[in-house]
């Protein structure tokens, strides 16, 4: 596997997650959520609860692979602004 920095920073973002017991996994989430970590571009992200369950779920299909950002449906294609 290739190095991906987005990967591995949503992996070091659910880290303490995967080393909690299931009943500690409320609190652990709360330590989280609300958090300002610097991502892999130097930009300070605010995490909320679903976008860490997400990708606890993900890794835990697939590991850290599941991590990387998908390309967008809509790539490549313009979108008109406005109405």
């Amino acid at each position: 596997m290739e190095y991906d920095p987005i990967a591995y920073f949503r992996y070091q973002c659910i880290q303490p997650l995967l080393e909690v017991e299931r009943g500690e996994l409320h609190l652990a989430l709360t330590k989280i959520v609300g958090t300002n970590p610097t991502g892999p571009n130097g930009r300070h992200y605010t995490l909320s609860r679903a976008t860490l369950m997400r990708w606890l779920a993900l890794y835990r299909q697939g590991g850290i692979d599941a991590l990387r950002a998908k390309a967008r449906r809509d790539r490549g294609s313009s979108r008109r602004l406005g109405g």
